[in-house]
């Protein structure tokens, strides 16, 4: 009996590591307009390829650089001129298209105003340039990826 929980044990290891292999690991980048008001207050989720399951939240557990603190200690993303870094691990390994969207957390208004948005895993940059503005209620599908950096 207890060999076979030591063996179920040991297999749902195997398991969830050959899983966590089989993601992509991504570094998203995304650069926000400079204008007062260009931020958002609302939490921002990204989706690729139409895929459901591929949505992923950009937040404070995959924020690589961590750009305003407050007395707090808590991080404000998404600012005017603020350019976040999030790593974030999906089943795809070819972004054709991203969908940028807003929940109401913050303010219904909101209009976000992005610059850039860029992915890179490995070798493979999609830089998705645009001036570009997510609302809360029409989120912002990204297409036509070019491959260089965003500057």
């Amino acid at each position: 009996m207890i060999l076979l929980v030591c063996l179920t044990a040991i297999s749902s290891l195997f398991l969830q590591n050959d899983m966590a292999q089989a993601c992509t690991k991504w570094n998203v980048r995304v650069k926000t307009a400079h204008d007062a008001g260009d931020g958002t207050d609302n939490n921002v989720f990204m989706e690729v390829n139409g895929d459901p399951k591929s949505k992923t939240e950009l937040n404070r557990d995959n924020l690589k650089t961590k750009n305003l603190l407050d007395a707090l200690g808590a991080i404000d993303k998404f600012e005017a001129s603020d350019v976040d870094d999030f790593r974030v691990c999906l089943d795809h390994d070819d972004i054709r298209t991203v969908r940028l969207s807003l929940d109401q957390n913050g303010n219904r208004n909101d209009a976000w105003r992005i610059l850039a948005f860029e992915m890179r895993s490995g070798d493979k940059i999609r830089n998705f340039a645009c001036r570009c503005i997510v609302r809360v209620v029409r989120p912002l599908l990204l297409r036509n990826p070019s491959s260089g950096p965003v500057q």
